[in-house]
């Protein structure tokens, strides 16, 4: 396994500094703080005078266009960075959250988040660090800039996207981690959401409204596609994949796997085990 940052390219570091502003540009004019991800879609951003162009993924910092925490709105209102980090995925899920993968491993993180003053004062020096780092083109300035590019990255990942709650946030990170971790038991979806402390309906209700997805169809899933991965690389037969994925009932299993990849479970079986 390399080091983390061994591969993170930052291809564009902009901190965008304009001595004539002194009032809120009329292009934009956030009324919060954000600091986000953006791992979809490329073209440009245009601030104030300046066209910046964009490629997934980027990580920028929009200050609020009427507020003024340590000096942000005024003379700096852009900062951005597009990186470039092979072996590491990033895929929007729902309308809130971002999942990481790497070297096997997974993590969730919001689309944006409203950073308060102090991580607002830390996003810029950071931003400014990479900058700098970039501009070095030795190795020191490299190590630099990565440092700083993950440094924000940690802070990031803390925090809940804007407009959730924290404590609702941490509930159903923790909600999903647990169900993600017993996807394949038999256990009833009730009993995990009671180890979170909140009712069954409730967290029904908040999990499709924050991730897109009910957590029976979302723990369904991760069962057809553990399924899949065990049917294409074993040896087992139907009903004992069905088992391993927590159905007691082959011929439900694979009624459950035809609905979700539109074939038999036997076809698969034909194809790879033959």
């Amino acid at each position: 396994m390399t080091a983390p940052h061994s591969s993170l390219q930052l291809v564009d570091v902009v901190t965008y500094r304009n001595p004539q502003y002194n009032h809120p540009p009329q292009c934009y004019i956030h009324d919060l703080h954000v600091l986000s991800l953006c791992v979809e879609g490329s073209g440009f951003y245009r601030s104030g005078p300046m066209q910046l162009p964009i490629r997934s993924p980027w990580f920028a910092l929009f200050p609020a266009g009427d507020e003024d925490y340590f000096g942000l709105a005024g003379p700096v209102y852009t900062h951005f960075v597009n990186f470039a980090w092979p072996g590491t995925t990033f895929t929007a899920e729902g309308a809130t959250l971002i999942r990481i993968n790497q070297d096997g491993l997974s993590q969730l993180v919001p689309r944006c988040i409203q950073p308060d003053g102090t991580l607002i004062a830390t996003s810029v020096r950071l931003f400014e660090q990479m900058q700098h780092g970039v501009q070095r083109q030795d190795l020191f300035g490299r190590w630099q800039a990565q440092a700083a590019f993950l440094e924000l990255f940690m802070h990031y990942m803390t925090l809940p996207p804007v407009g959730v709650n924290p404590s609702t946030h941490r509930t159903l990170i923790e909600f999903r981690q647990q169900l993600e971790l017993r996807a394949c038991d038999t256990i009833a979806i009730n009993a995990i959401a009671e180890t979170v402390q909140l009712s069954p309906d409730h967290l029904r209700g908040l999990f499709k409204q924050h991730f897109g997805i009910s957590p029976q169809a979302y723990r369904t899933s991760i069962r057809m596609n553990h399924a899949l991965s065990l049917l294409r690389a074993t040896t087992l037969n139907v009903s004992e994949v069905a088992v391993r994925v927590g159905y007691d009932d082959p011929l439900y299993f694979s009624r459950a796997f035809r609905r979700h990849f539109g074939i038999p479970p036997s076809r698969v079986i034909r194809v790879y085990q033959t």
